[in-house]
């Protein structure tokens, strides 16, 4: 059994606050949604989670492209 130290130095844990999964959310609806990105008035532009959220919800859009569902393109 290993103790608490060394586990923290060989697991790296993320943790999400409200806004952090706030942001993560706004940027896969923006990608499902609208297919743009929105940083009017969010201040997402730099967000890490917003990004990463558009990312995955650009990924959704794709396979459901590929399994024949009918979505805009938008700019990335």
């Amino acid at each position: 059994m290993i103790d608490v130290q060394t586990y923290n130095r060989l697991v790296k844990v993320d943790v999400m606050t409200k806004q952090d999964l706030s942001s993560y959310k706004d940027g896969v609806f923006d990608a499902v949604v609208h297919g743009i990105r929105d940083y009017s008035n969010k201040g997402y532009e730099y967000n890490h989670y917003y990004k990463q959220g558009y990312d995955y919800g650009l990924g959704i859009v794709q396979e459901l492209n590929i399994q024949g569902a009918c979505f805009l393109e938008g700019e990335e």
